[in-house]
């Protein structure tokens, strides 16, 4: 520190009268103001480093969370791919539950197209066999006549 310095009424003459109680109490007065300004600057650095402090936590904070962040916007990105996806996904599979309800359809009307031919089909035959029974109950019955009478 730098020595005090000293003002020009040191140097005073003899025939100069002093208080000794007035100088000791205001070196006494300017050593309790140098205290009082040495402990608040002291209370100023300490305040300055807590501040300091505090600062570098809510930087390292704010990184974190800027961090944080920058991961959940990639997952919210992610996500949203994935969802169109799965939206295609369900698109591409309602398309294909559509054509195979269509060719279920198909195949049904097919089926019972097929099923009502064979149903006449055998109609059909009944009717024929019924008919060729007739005739050959007739053609018995006309051989049994003709049998008789000769």
């Amino acid at each position: 520190e730098e020595p005090l310095r000293r003002s020009s009424s040191a140097f005073l003459s003899p025939h100069v009268r002093f208080n000794l109680n007035s100088d000791v109490e205001s070196i006494s007065s300017v050593e309790i103001i140098f205290r009082h300004l040495k402990d608040r600057i002291d209370e100023l650095e300490q305040s300055k480093a807590d501040e300091s402090t505090a600062l570098i936590r809510l930087k390292a904070d704010r990184e974190r969370i800027s961090e944080e962040n920058r991961k959940n916007l990639d997952k919210i990105h992610l996500l949203e791919r994935k969802l169109i996806e799965l939206e295609e996904d369900k698109r591409l599979l309602e398309s294909r539950l559509s054509s195979s309800r269509q060719l279920l359809v198909s195949h049904e009307e097919n089926l019972q197209a097929k099923e009502n031919e064979r149903k006449a089909l055998k109609t059909r035959v009944v009717s024929a066999d019924l008919h060729a029974r007739d005739k050959e109950a007739r053609l018995s019955s006309l051989t049994v006549k003709h049998g008789k009478a000769h």
